[in-house]
């Protein structure tokens, strides 16, 4: 199955005892089930793969079939407001990174569910993928604007002014005898 619990058909799959595959490898049905006759007692791995992920799990096969639980093939990772997101299987060390922000914003942090990213202040990060389902959404906010009081004594132009604003000042009329 995928993240979603969905059945996976055409997988591939195989029962391996260390390196030699024991019988030939089939593959899944529509509902994601497969079989293999004729296997001889004993302590196997049981490979499964599609579309380049694979996974192993142990597997001992005794006098009677054996019913086996959901082999989770990958998880899914999605990212909104970012790149990064897809199939990746339990264990795989996964980079995100958010989208650039819009003029006057700036990236704030991640939001997160099915996952606790130990730098969710930074904009891209790498994080190993969790047995579970991933979403992550890139959070923005308002790059804040500083404002500087200036006061002009004896002529005008004063007044509150962004870092960086051009601002034009005008000296009074001098009283009579000053220049």
């Amino acid at each position: 199955v995928n993240g979603n619990g969905d059945k996976l058909s055409g997988a591939k799959v195989e029962l391996k005892k260390g390196e030699a595959t024991i019988g030939a490898a089939v593959t899944t049905g529509a509902d994601g089930s497969f079989s293999s006759d004729q296997v001889p007692k004993g302590g196997y791995s049981l490979v499964v793969s599609k579309d380049g992920l694979t996974v192993t799990t142990p597997v001992t096969v005794n006098d009677a079939d054996i019913q086996l639980g959901a082999i989770v093939l990958y998880q899914i990772l999605t990212v909104n407001s970012g790149t990064g997101g897809g199939n990746y299987a339990k264990g795989t060390e996964v980079t995100i990174t958010a989208n650039l922000p819009e003029s006057g914003q700036r990236f704030k942090s991640w939001s997160q569910n099915g996952i606790t990213l130990a730098k969710a202040t930074d904009a891209t990060i790498t994080f190993v993928m969790p047995g579970n389902a991933v979403t992550v959404t890139a959070e923005y906010e308002a790059i804040p604007i500083v404002t500087y009081a200036l006061t002009v004594n004896g002529g005008t132009g004063g007044g509150n002014f962004a870092e960086g604003s051009e601002v034009t000042i005008i000296a009074g009329i001098p009283t009579a005898g000053q220049r």
